[in-house]
């Protein structure tokens, strides 16, 4: 029985093993057929199909342009490059006039990589501002052309009878109008074609003799007949028929012109100019000092009278244009303002600003419930006190503040004080100012307990009272201390007309 139950253990084991065996065995073989699918799936993916490039087509405009990209997934990651091998994520663009390959790459997750390209053309841009003008020359000058639109880096050709393109065109031209075609290169644009008249005429000569030299220039017959003299960067500028023919060191002021009519001097710009009369011309020069000069500001108070600039030297003035030497006056109140120019001898006319101003007379006493101003022609006071006052046209300064004259009142510190004729008390007490007017040539002050009273003398009518908080000996006034006199029944003092007669406003304080 032992040896039988040995037996059957021994052939248990051998079927345990045999079946773990087999089941390794199937194992390795499914795992290996799993590993074969797997990799079919990675080397056989799906091929994107709805991913478009999509080419860029402009005329220049100076921005920068790009393929488009059309079926971009928000997971898809895209790539560019110029030549298929060497990719960035960075857009490529381009600004420039030419045609060019742009590639993309798209990597999508479980996709192959897409790769496609396409083109960006960019074509010129049509120059559409430039223009050109019918020029007419005397033989033998250099020729300018007057185009209008070019810019600095263009490149401009001429070419005259249909003859070969130069850059420029040559000066020993025949006599008579000409048919000039010009070609202007842009980068970026069309090769802009145009063309103008030119007209070369025969010149006439002109004699100037200039401080003892003598100058020979040419002149168009066509052109108004003109000579300028002008000072231009301490030189002297002689242009002769519009055209700037010479050039003279050592001088800067024109003196005369010899040989012409109708002399006209612009001191602004410090020139002579004049109409031709005669083929010869003498020209006078000179070097004169260059002085500062200050412009003159003026100020007068209405008066009525006439005011104006008042100056030692002799002054021109500027009216429409013309110089003139009388004097210009003025006497409404008011702003004026011309130019003048200053003459002194050896020196350059200088030109100045001249500015004469009419001030109102505000002269008179100005009452509000904020207080009083006494003006007094150029003086001002403000509560009886003295304070800066600056003249204006519209009313001025004082202490200070803008004050603005009007009809009947001034604005000062934003109330309305109106200017009045009538007599005045002004009472301090306690720094509280009272306005009353004065109905009495003289009054008496009197102080029972510590209430003030005035009272009219004549008709024993009293017309202010006031509490007086402090103990008070006496009053001020018009800057005078007065002490009061003792009687059985109160203390008092009087204002006598002596005291008010030669004031409009009488200040009192307790």
């Amino acid at each position: 029985m032992e040896r039988r139950g040995k037996r059957i253990i021994l052939i248990a084991a051998l079927s345990i093993i045999f079946c773990v065996a087999i089941s390794c065995t199937l194992l390795f073989a499914c795992s290996e057929d799993g590993d074969t699918n797997k990799h079919e799936t990675l080397t056989e993916k799906s091929e994107i199909t709805d991913i478009f490039c999509v080419p860029e087509m402009a005329v220049y405009d100076g921005a920068a342009h790009g393929i488009q990209i059309i079926g971009i997934k928000e997971t898809d990651n895209v790539r560019y490059s110029t030549d298929g091998q060497t990719w960035k994520s960075e857009v490529i663009t381009y600004a420039d006039v030419g045609e060019y390959t742009v590639f993309c790459k798209v990597e999508r997750n479980g996709f192959n990589d897409y790769i496609g390209n396409a083109k960006i053309i960019i074509t010129p841009k049509e120059i559409s501002t430039i223009t050109a003008e019918d020029i007419v020359v005397i033989g033998g000058e250099r020729i300018i052309p007057n185009l209008n639109g070019i810019e600095a880096d263009d490149i401009i050709m001429f070419s005259v009878n249909s003859g070969e393109y130069r850059e420029f065109i040559e000066q020993d031209i025949q006599s008579g109008t000409h048919n000039v075609k010009y070609t202007v290169t842009r980068k970026n644009h069309e090769i802009f074609i145009g063309q103008f008249k030119l007209t070369v005429i025969g010149g006439r000569e002109i004699k100037i003799k200039i401080n003892d030299e003598q100058y020979v220039v040419s002149y168009r017959e066509q052109a108004a007949p003109k000579i300028k003299v002008a000072t231009k960067e301490n030189k002297i500028i002689v242009t002769v028929y519009e055209q700037e023919t010479l050039e003279i060191d050592k001088y800067n002021y024109c003196e005369s012109i010899i040989g012409v009519e109708n002399i006209k001097r612009d001191y602004s710009e410090n020139s002579l100019t004049a109409e031709i009369v005669k083929d010869e011309i003498e020209i006078n020069l000179s070097k004169r000092r260059d002085e500062d000069v200050q412009d003159i500001e003026q100020g007068f108070l209405y008066d009525g009278a006439p005011h104006g600039i008042e100056t030692d030297g002799e002054i021109l003035f500027e009216i429409d244009g013309e110089y003139i030497k009388d004097e210009l006056l003025y006497t409404e109140v008011g702003e004026y303002r011309t130019m003048g120019v200053v003459i002194k001898d050896g020196c350059l006319p200088r030109l100045i600003k001249c500015i004469v101003r009419i001030y109102p007379d505000m002269t008179g006493v100005y009452v509000s419930d904020n207080g009083v101003i006494e003006i007094d022609k150029t003086c001002a006071k403000l509560n009886n006190e003295e304070v800066e006052y600056m003249l204006g046209v519209e009313g001025g300064i004082i202490a200070g503040k803008e004050v603005q004259y009007k009809s009947g009142y001034i604005v000062f510190d934003g109330s309305d004080y109106f200017e009045t004729k009538k007599n005045y008390f002004a009472i301090n007490i306690n720094e509280e100012l009272k306005i009353i007017e004065r109905t009495v040539e003289y009054s008496e002050v009197r102080l029972s307990g510590n209430i003030l009273e005035f009272v009219d003398c004549v008709s024993e009518v009293s017309y202010f009272t006031a509490e007086v908080k402090e103990c008070v000996s006496g009053i001020t006034i018009n800057g005078v201390f007065r002490e009061f006199d003792d009687n059985d029944e109160y203390k008092q003092c009087y204002i006598t007309e002596n005291e008010l007669w030669k004031f409009q406003v009488v200040w009192i304080v307790v």
